[in-house]
């Protein structure tokens, strides 16, 4: 997506703080269930203007409430909550923040920023937390149209390993094992998973066989990881606890982690842009 610099220069607004001064803000709006290639394209793409124009980037995310009285629908409101929403856009590490626009009112906007604003001042205060179980974590999987699972998922490896590699199966790989094509390329997907702030390593993988992942891993970082991350959902799976006995004989936890039933997922949310056709626009609601 190709935004006009005219167009993205009066998205930017000048804050004035608590203490008198000013400071530079860039604001894009939008919905955000989910990043695929065009919306994440166009928020990275608004970033580089906004670092470019020495201003700090913001997303404001139009609420449910919003949407119903301006006649707009969100499909996915049952599975995926405003905060949701902001919890993807803020794992983007060249977002700022997000905050929730529940008003079209110039002011109310500015309103619900300059809070927004003030909790991420006070919320980045250095903290101290207990020591990390694992040297190294690792997982794997498709990695299309990152969602809110994705996210909890990998956050939940960040919580326990002080590094995280995630490796996107490739395309080929996708279509081998779920004969389908992805959505989203394999190396659009190994990008945005490199700006997710729990990610340290992100990179294409060619194998499924996930004992081979160790050599793989060992090949490339010079040593391999400690504990395999894998969603709940494949808890039980005959593969997987093969995975997990063999893992076991190499000194390597299988970790896995919540993944709530009835959740979001990949499938949905591509059976959602065909039915739409030609996708979601993330910026659908117009102002009056």
């Amino acid at each position: 997506m190709n935004i006009s610099e005219e167009k993205m220069r009066s998205r930017l607004i000048k804050v004035k703080q608590q203490d008198g001064t000013e400071e530079l803000v860039y604001v894009t709006r939008g919905i955000f269930d989910y990043l695929d290639e065009k919306n994440f394209q166009r928020l990275y793409e608004e970033y580089k203007f906004a670092h470019k124009s020495g201003a700090r980037f913001y997303v404001g995310l139009y609420t449910d409430e919003l949407m119903e009285r301006t006649k707009h629908t969100r499909e996915l409101k049952d599975k995926v909550s405003n905060q949701d929403r902001v919890n993807l856009v803020e794992a983007l590490d060249f977002v700022d923040g997000a905050f929730l626009i529940d008003a079209l009112n110039k002011e109310k906007i500015l309103q619900s920023l300059r809070y927004r604003m003030l909790e991420k001042k006070y919320s980045s205060q250095p903290v101290e937390y207990a020591e990390k179980k694992y040297e190294l974590g690792y997982a794997s999987g498709a990695f299309s149209n990152l969602h809110k699972g994705h996210i909890e998922h990998l956050k939940m490896m960040s919580e326990q390993c002080k590094k995280v590699i995630v490796a996107v199966n490739s395309d080929r790989l996708i279509q081998n094992y779920k004969h389908k094509t992805a959505s989203v390329s394999e190396d659009v997907r190994r990008e945005i998973l490199s700006h997710i702030r729990y990610v340290d390593f992100a990179i294409i993988a060619d194998e499924y066989d996930k004992i081979q992942a160790v050599e793989n891993i060992r090949k490339v970082f010079g040593k391999t990881f400690n504990a395999i991350f894998v969603g709940s959902d494949w808890k039980g799976n005959p593969k997987w606890d093969d995975f997990q006995e063999r893992f076991a004989h190499l000194g390597i936890d299988v970790v896995f982690t919540d993944r709530p039933e009835n959740g979001i997922s990949t499938t949905a949310i591509d059976n959602k842009k065909r039915k739409q056709g030609s996708g979601v626009r993330a910026s659908s609601v117009r102002k009056k």
